[in-house]
């Protein structure tokens, strides 16, 4: 008897059967894989924004700390004429303009040797040592172009700009006294302060000054210098979103970071 007649080989069902449950193997690893890398693309749109921020908002706590530094008393008696304080090139003058959106100080931050009258880039910002040259430090959320309307009305508009963006910039105090040009590098890119009607800075001075909502106490902090310059302490708040959509949820992810910045020397 010929055996090999008797063998037969999957019927139609089987196959149909066979093949569904393949496809839905397949399916299954497929969508796994769409999962992960969405996942990756969702984590690594967080963490670029995150990062950023932490990071910029660590550089501006620690600056504003410092506006003022260093004030007259630093030197020896006879070395500052007390009527040029704030024309004199290693003084630091304090807050010098102040808005919920935009800030303007002087400080010795630290530039280090060459730098002197070019803004740095951030991974440049960590000096630890005095240069004796004072800087005028500006901090101010731009717009571009059509983007000063609702909460961001009145802001400067920059036409370089996609985005509402914190701009930083760095200066050497001018040893006559005149006012220094800034020049604005981006520092934080999509804040939607203004957009939230957020205030960016918030300024809490000393009593006799009337006290802010939201600040701390200030009775031990006393100040008889007028605005700005009798602010003792800023709230710093930056609101930041990601440019790409969550492929996920669809919505974009935002962020928001807070700061306390007392500052050091208050008395000038």
């Amino acid at each position: 008897m010929d055996m090999m007649g008797r063998e037969r080989g999957f019927s139609l069902v089987e196959m149909i059967v066979a093949m569904g449950v393949m496809v839905l193997v397949i399916a299954s690893v497929l969508q796994m894989l769409s999962q992960t890398q969405q996942r990756f693309v969702t984590t690594a749109a967080q963490e670029d924004p995150t990062a950023a921020g932490r990071e910029a908002l660590d550089l501006m706590t620690r600056e504003i700390r410092l506006s003022g530094y260093p004030p007259p008393s630093s030197y020896p008696p006879g070395v500052i004429v007390a009527g040029t304080n704030e024309q004199y090139v290693a003084i630091g003058g304090g807050i010098l303009a102040a808005n919920p959106y935009a800030v303007q100080f002087e400080a010795d931050i630290g530039i280090p040797a060459g730098c002197n009258g070019t803004t740095l880039q951030l991974a440049d910002y960590r000096c630890t040592s005095n240069s004796g040259v004072v800087s005028v430090i500006n901090y101010e959320l731009q717009v571009p172009t059509g983007g000063n309307v609702g909460g961001c009305a009145g802001l400067t508009v920059n036409n370089a700009l996609t985005m509402p963006t914190l701009m930083r910039s760095q200066m050497p105090k001018n040893a006559n006294g005149t006012a220094v040009v800034p020049v604005f590098d981006p520092f934080v890119n999509n804040v939607m302060n203004c957009n939230l009607s957020l205030p960016m800075f918030t300024y809490c001075a000393g009593p006799p000054a009337a006290a802010v909502a939201g600040c701390p106490t200030m009775t031990s902090l006393p100040s008889n210098l007028p605005a700005p310059r009798n602010t003792r302490v800023v709230l710093i708040r930056i609101q930041t979103q990601t440019q790409n959509r969550d492929p996920q949820t669809g919505q974009f992810y935002t962020v928001e970071f807070f700061n306390v910045a007392q500052r050091v020397n208050p008395d000038q």
